[in-house]
């Protein structure tokens, strides 16, 4: 997955979780995911982060290689 193609997928997560209020937490669910790109998934922290800040949490998915690029990205507690 490119940059390009985070960045898309990050204006389109966003404008689904436009209607969450305030006190809402958004809650991403990688179980299932064998692999995933850095570039990508940093867009969409990006992304998520600048609209939603804090209130990014995370399921756990069960991989270590997920879980280890989420931290690298700073999306993971």
């Amino acid at each position: 997955m490119s940059r390009p193609a985070g960045r898309e997928a990050a204006q389109i997560m966003v404008a689904s979780f436009a209607h969450k209020t305030e006190e809402e937490s958004i809650e991403l669910n990688f179980s299932g995911v064998k692999a995933i790109g850095l570039s990508w998934l940093h867009e969409i922290g990006l992304g998520l982060q600048s609209n939603f800040k804090n209130r990014i949490g995370m399921l756990d998915c069960g991989n270590a290689s997920v879980i280890e690029s989420l931290k690298f990205v700073d999306l993971a507690q």
